[in-house]
């Protein structure tokens, strides 16, 4: 009987904080990825690199895909 409580206890935890884990890089990264184009598009007009026209003529096919 000691030992069923000893060991479950520990072995639960590690498994919650592990699905913890899973779930929040689950969720953060395919959040990143989803819109990669678009966010690197934006980066580079803010940086200047991209002139108006294009930024938008670029945004256009990117969310037509």
């Amino acid at each position: 009987m000691y030992w069923d409580g000893w060991f479950a206890m520990p072995v639960g935890w590690i498994v919650v904080c592990m699905a913890m884990i899973g779930s929040y890089l689950l969720f953060i990264g395919c959040g990143r990825a989803r819109n990669s184009a678009l966010h690197r598009l934006d980066e580079r007009f803010a940086r200047g690199e991209l002139g108006d026209d294009e930024y938008k003529a670029k945004r256009e096919a990117i969310l037509s895909l």
